[in-house]
């Protein structure tokens, strides 16, 4: 009764997760307030946020590399790192990647939650004036906040008005942060051609946090318009550097040219990590970012 009686399209500051077996847990809660059309922002472990918010920054820009000429016979990968959403990961666990002897040496995809524009925005300018031409930061996990998209705003009447409620906020905080792709957390087509219609200006949708069961690499690109195309990740998390190589080539075979969303757990891999990936897959394999993802695959239709 009380989320129902709360506005919608409203922060739920904090975390889900207190342990095994306590409370609703992080899918039970993101669900259960999604709901009711809350968005979780992951900040447990965050302080001073009312010192951070002291600080004022109205929009950030990133910096562009252009995009390569289309080879047809490449595959061509994007790292989407995950988990930046999540203040506290941001504050303390990402700077370790920017300062490594790897960063910079091959194009990356770094999730980043909209909204800490607003909440540590201090520390979200530091990323973006640190990274180069070929670090994208899109929109993780959904958008705005943390939201499961299929279920987001169910425990309404008009659903439908909910979530276009979260995809115009969405739109804003974009905009803001010069963001032009998003990581949904699952989600049917129709929410997907959703996000496309609704924030026209996605250059793609890097979609899903792991790789689905069952998904196979036809399944992963397809169109919902004719210029924004959606990437289903192709690798799940847990099986280090040779199980990344082995879904990778697994997942493309033969196929040239061939377009792949690498999710990559920020748990469990290191850029040194992913650099040994390049290696092993070879001058065959061609990391980009995002957008430039979006743009190759484009080319490949005209």
């Amino acid at each position: 009764e009380i989320f129902a009686r709360l506005p919608i399209n409203i922060p739920i500051r904090g975390f889900w997760w207190h342990g095994d077996g306590v409370g609703l847990g992080e899918g039970g809660g993101v669900e259960f307030g999604g709901g009711f059309g809350k968005i979780t922002v992951v900040s447990d472990g965050m302080a001073n946020i009312s010192v951070h918010t002291g600080v004022r920054i109205d929009a950030l820009k990133q910096q562009i590399a252009p995009t390569p000429p289309l080879d047809p016979a490449k595959v061509y990968l994007t790292f989407t790192m995950s988990d930046g959403d999540n203040l506290t990961t941001l504050y303390n666990y990402f700077p370790s990647y920017f300062e490594s002897e790897e960063f910079g040496k091959f194009p990356m995809g770094w999730g980043i939650g909209p909204s800490a524009i607003d909440l540590i925005p201090a520390v979200v300018d530091w990323y973006y004036r640190r990274a180069t031409p070929t670090d994208e930061f899109f929109a993780d996990v959904s958008g705005v906040g943390y939201v499961f998209p299929e279920t987001f705003g169910n425990r309404y009447r008009d659903c439908q008005a909910v979530l276009d409620g979260f995809l115009d906020l969405t739109r804003e905080y974009l905009r803001r942060t010069d963001m032009h792709a998003v990581r949904p957390h699952g989600g049917s087509p129709d929410r997907m051609k959703a996000y496309a219609a609704r924030i026209p200006e996605l250059n793609c949708i890097v979609a899903d946090y792991g790789r689905r069961g069952g998904m196979t690499y036809d399944g992963s690109l397809w169109w919902p318009t004719d210029l924004v195309p959606v990437f289903h990740a192709m690798t799940t998390w847990g099986r280090g550097v040779e199980g990344m190589v082995e879904e990778i080539r697994g997942a493309v075979g033969d196929r040239r040219p061939a377009f792949v969303n690498v999710f990559v757990w920020n748990w469990g891999f290191r850029l040194a990590d992913l650099q040994r990936v390049l290696e092993e897959l070879g001058d065959d394999y061609v990391a980009v970012t995002p957008s430039q993802l979006a743009e190759l695959a484009r080319a490949s239709r005209r």
